[in-house]
């Protein structure tokens, strides 16, 4: 998503490739201080638009892993119950039709 407000600063990445920023021998002190000041810029307008916020506590690869672990499990879980109450609701309606008893 960065890309996008990188680009709104006039910095076009390329889409192939690393996506790292190459910069050429000759890069001067002034360019580079003028690139540096609009991917600042380019990460306020971020931050501005919600995108990043001070509520965000996972700073590490391993927190990331754990987070994701967490809502695939939850996820799974729910899946899971939803499957599991869909299964016991059939069942009923057989057992309910097999003796007689009308289910609507």
């Amino acid at each position: 998503m960065l890309q996008y407000f990188i680009l709104n600063e006039g910095i076009k990445l390329s889409s192939i490739g690393s996506g790292r920023m190459n910069l050429r021998l000759e890069t001067t002190s002034e360019e580079l201080v003028t690139l540096t000041n609009k991917l600042l810029a380019a990460c306020k307008q971020m931050v501005d638009g919600g995108w990043w916020n001070k509520a965000a506590t996972i700073k590490t690869t391993g927190a990331i892993y754990k987070a994701l672990a967490k809502d695939v499990g939850t996820e799974l879980f729910r899946r899971a119950k939803l499957q599991l109450s869909s299964v016991v609701a059939c069942q009923t309606q057989v057992f309910f039709k097999s003796s007689g008893v009308k289910v609507e």
